[in-house]
């Protein structure tokens, strides 16, 4: 068994980024795509991800509780990609930033 599905399945608690997107709409005023939702916001607005995804984190490290984190792309497709309200240049891959989070 993987080291994931081993914490998957013998862990009580697992730590995920909850209200994620409800809280950038309260806290930051972002207005979200709404054919992308949150995803376009690793090439607009990375920092604001880092700040929350810090959190999230820390909490996890703080009281040694697994987390589990999901792309905030994980739900843009071909068909989400036509429909989006901007166009972006030179991406910035996401993982770069939770790569300097760890």
């Amino acid at each position: 068994m993987k080291r994931f599905e081993k914490i998957y399945h013998e862990t009580d608690i697992i730590l995920t980024e909850g209200a994620f997107v409800e809280r950038l709409k309260t806290e930051f005023h972002i207005v979200l795509d709404p054919a992308l939702n949150h995803s376009g916001l690793i090439y607009t607005n990375p920092e604001i991800l880092e700040i929350l995804y810090r959190q999230y984190i820390d909490i996890g490290l703080k009281y040694n509780i697994p987390i589990m984190i999901t792309t905030p792309t994980r739900k843009v497709n071909s068909e989400s990609m036509k429909l989006r309200a901007w166009h972006w240049q030179c991406p910035k891959p996401i993982f770069h930033i939770l790569l300097a989070l760890c």
